[in-house]
């Protein structure tokens, strides 16, 4: 009987955060996954391997699709939005038996009799049954166990497309959706009028799915998007932290407009847990994603801080220039799906109307959009 204990892999762990995964996941003609079979330094594999068990699972695959957005027949800006594939699977874990180069005929024979026969039902403990069964002939030094598994597509994707459908329908005049300024209340119904429209101009696989992205500086959470008093002190912060010092320039005062507002926009995220599942005579941890959803109401404020003790008249203009370089397809069209580029087009603008009507007056003014999110907590 052998003294060394026997070199049996009985702890597994499936990782399913690897590109290779996300791939097969996001290939429908795909329907198995095989991982990389176990190797062993003077050992080869003498079988197919055996099956111990299946589990559910579920992957989480993410592909990014790209989007032009036109104003009539000019293209004024781009955006692009993270679409997520859910793929249930089955995951077969499988055992191999791997048998040092040198042994006998005879004892490789009985060694793989012995693989062949165990049964974890009859036999819990795989190490007290390999020890009954080496001797002289035998020994536990032989051989080696190491587990794989395999993936197999159990039914069909789900996609979550519901951040990309919020976006589309805003384009097509439908969604819930309001606008502050100009003579329309409806920010899809603006679009309609103005000419904004949307087409896909690409798409690419990103894998993993990626964390919402905001703009930090620009971007606030707030407890009630209808709350005049919290959006605005949110846009003050949001105008302090973002205005540069200019010198000669005492920024003591802001005109702030809300511009447009859309609810019930959804965000997606992961999060990965690890779950033990006993299959057969192997612990096997999952590595698995758990996806994420929230809700928020999303409301675009425009700001520009200057000095104190400006006359009526040139607060007028700084107001209608806000809504003026706010309603700018490259600015509303495109603030909810990119927002650094609406942010550009709009200070852009800005600048140009107010140089434009004030002329050496202009000095002084630094504008900037602040976007207020009121989310629900992650489901």
């Amino acid at each position: 009987m052998a003294n060394q204990t026997p070199s049996i892999q009985l702890d597994y762990g499936i990782i399913l955060d690897k590109l290779e995964i996300y791939d097969f996941a996001l290939d429908p003609p795909k329907t198995d996954f095989s991982s990389p079979l176990p190797t062993e330094a003077g050992f080869s594999i003498v079988n197919p391997g055996k099956l111990v068990g299946t589990h559910d699972v579920t992957i989480f695959a993410a592909r990014r699709e790209y989007y032009a957005v036109r104003q009539r027949t000019n293209v004024v800006g781009n955006f692009k939005v993270v679409v997520i594939v859910e793929q249930p699977v089955i995951a077969a874990v499988t055992s191999f038996l791997l048998i040092r180069d040198n042994v006998s005929a005879g004892a490789k024979t009985k060694i793989v009799t012995g693989f062949l026969n165990y049964d974890p039902a009859t036999n819990p403990d795989p190490i007290k049954y390999v020890t009954a069964n080496t001797g002289a002939d035998v020994t536990s030094d032989m051989f080696v166990v190491r587990t794989s598994f395999m993936l197999h597509k159990s039914g069909a994707a789900k996609v979550h497309d519901e951040e990309l459908e919020k976006i589309l329908a805003l384009y097509s005049g439908a969604g819930e959706s309001s606008l502050f300024v100009g003579h329309q209340d409806n920010l899809g119904h603006y679009f309609l009028e103005a000419g904004i429209t949307v087409n896909k101009t690409g798409e690419e696989r990103v894998g993993r799915v990626p964390e919402p992205e905001h703009d930090l500086v620009h971007t606030r959470q707030v407890k009630n998007v209808k709350d005049n008093q919290e959006t605005d002190a949110a846009v003050s912060d949001i105008a302090k932290l973002a205005t540069p010092a200019v010198e000669g320039c005492r920024f003591a005062a802001r005109e702030n407009m809300r511009i447009a507002a859309v609810a019930a926009w959804p965000e997606f995220k992961i999060d990965w847990v690890d779950v033990n599942v006993r299959i057969g005579c192997i612990n096997v941890v999952f590595s698995v994603p758990v996806l994420r959803v929230r809700i928020s109401s999303l409301v675009l404020c425009a700001y520009v801080v200057h000095v104190d003790n400006l006359e009526k008249v040139v607060i007028d203009t700084i107001k209608g220039c806000i809504v003026k370089a706010a309603l700018l397809g490259a600015v509303v069209g495109v603030v909810f799906a990119n927002f650094p580029t609406a942010l550009a087009a709009f200070e852009a603008v800005f600048e140009d109307c107010v140089y434009f009507n004030l002329g050496a007056a202009a000095v002084c003014m630094a504008p900037g959009l602040a976007l207020l999110i009121e989310s629900s907590a992650w489901t």
